[in-house]
């Protein structure tokens, strides 16, 4: 069976939920890839990702993909994600239109922005949820229930 690009998946899921979406044409796509970098990158010299934000901060909890339901609104966002060979940026009308989209789709590396760009929300593949900008506070806020979910692994050994 062929694996199936992460584009691919979005769409599927998309397509599955009900949910429009609109995938953004170069050079707009780049054009958020790097105005988030200048504005959020650590290193200006590679692309933007969970290991290149400057300021930020990260909460790691197994249930911390879906989190970002919590934070999004009814307004519009950006999503992309890791992947070399695919540049795709797509806009969605609503976070929980993404949401919907997400709970849908096989786990991998994503970002979240708004139109402005005043945060980026990143969920990478080790279970951790960083934000940086306007997401940072509400990232900060999560620490609690990573401190749970600390305290129940070590009271389950």
């Amino acid at each position: 069976m062929d694996e199936i690009s992460i584009r691919e998946e979005i769409l599927r899921a998309a397509s599955v939920q009900g949910v429009a979406l609109e995938e953004l044409q170069e050079p707009n796509a780049e054009d958020v890839r790097e105005r988030l970098l200048q504005r959020f990158g650590k290193d200006l010299r590679y692309e933007l990702n969970c290991n290149n934000l400057a300021d930020y901060v990260a909460v790691q909890h197994p249930d911390s993909w879906i989190w970002v339901e919590e934070y999004l609104s009814t307004e519009p966002v950006l999503f992309f994600y890791d992947d070399e060979r695919e540049r795709s940026v797509f806009r969605f009308r609503s976070g929980q239109d993404l949401v919907r989209v997400i709970k849908e789709c096989y786990g991998f590396v994503y970002y979240v922005t708004n139109e402005t760009l005043d945060y980026v929300v990143c969920h990478n593949d080790h279970d951790y949820i960083l934000g940086a900008g306007k997401a940072k506070a509400w990232v900060e806020s999560l620490m609690p229930r990573h401190e749970e979910w600390v305290r129940s692994l070590k009271t389950n050994k």
